[in-house]
């Protein structure tokens, strides 16, 4: 463990995701024990269910344990340290629209259209522009009651762009904040109410990006 230099302290913002990952976690419990209650009857034609459930939860907790690291980034304190998830950012916009939901917010994110990271930044580079960008939608999203936010992926030339329909002036107002997570390279653009933060597409695996809208 690490713990990093006090220059990107999200304590509300991981409070919320936490109480969101804490729900996720008591169901993946939950899960667990109800394998258990199979395995006590000791009936072999129960133990391909049992099996897959166990698979379930083996990819939840993989997961889970991803967003701890993450939110523990929040927080300053690096426990991912060189651990890599190409899929990180896509479990981070998820836990942020479950975050938001728990408060009464909506945001709607297509999970399977999150494209998939690269490795081309370092791995807490990966980390922390994940959260930078979970910051920004949460942030979009809870300015956005009564309306919800729908977040999606563009390809722009060279760059990807997430793209969200509301909130255009909280949103700005973390990019502004956290310009330095996305390494500065990362450009802001309003469109009304709507807005997007377009980034360099070589963060971004090429074979994984499909869903971005050209």
């Amino acid at each position: 463990m690490s713990v990093l230099q006090p220059d990107f302290a999200q304590s509300p913002l991981a409070r919320e995701l936490l109480a969101a990952l804490l729900h996720d976690v008591a169901n993946t419990t939950q899960r667990l024990v109800g394998v258990r209650a199979l395995l006590d009857f000791q009936d072999e034609t129960l133990m391909a269910p049992a099996g897959a459930d166990l698979l379930w939860a083996s990819e939840r907790a993989h997961e889970q344990g991803w967003l701890m690291g993450l939110i523990a980034l929040a927080l300053d304190v690096d426990l991912l340290l060189e651990r890599r998830w190409d899929a990180g950012l896509g479990a981070a916009l998820t836990l942020v629209g479950a975050a938001l939901a728990r408060d009464g917010f909506r945001c709607s994110v297509q999970r399977a259209e999150i494209p998939r990271l690269s490795g081309a930044l370092s791995a807490q580079g990966e980390a922390r522009m994940c959260l930078a960008l979970a910051a920004i939608a949460f942030a979009a999203g809870q300015s956005a009651a009564g309306v919800g936010i729908e977040i999606l992926f563009e390809r722009r030339g060279t760059s990807i762009a997430m793209c969200a329909s509301h909130g255009a002036d909280a949103a700005r107002a973390e990019h502004a904040r956290l310009g330095a997570e996305l390494q500065g390279a990362s450009s802001f653009q309003l469109d009304g109410d709507a807005w997007s933060v377009a980034m360099p597409s070589s963060w971004f695996s090429p074979s994984s990006d499909g869903g971005a809208r050209d």
